[in-house]
């Protein structure tokens, strides 16, 4: 799994890829949603190139919206996935 910084530079890429036109300069700390760059159909969207980009299955459902926010939000719920899905395997 990527590290922070690359994970949200990363999934920065996938959002200003994604709404040609938007600002680009937004932060790790910065709500998607209220910035436009994420709505319903995005977010599935943005679920699967997690997946793909970490490598693993993201139980979504495990989550609150809350949790898709910002990016910082997004590592700390692939991170905390990823944590739960190695402690699965050795545990």
């Amino acid at each position: 799994m990527p590290d922070r910084t690359e994970f949200v530079s990363a999934v920065q890429d996938f959002l200003v890829e994604h709404n040609p036109g938007e600002p680009a300069d937004f932060g790790p700390d910065d709500n998607l949603f209220v910035l436009g760059l994420i709505d319903s159909l995005r977010l599935v969207e943005l679920i699967v190139f997690l997946e793909e980009l970490t490598g693993q299955d993201i139980p979504v459902e495990n989550y609150s919206i809350s949790s898709f926010y910002t990016m910082n939000g997004l590592y700390d719920m692939v991170h905390s996935a990823a944590t739960a899905a190695t402690t699965e395997v050795t545990g």
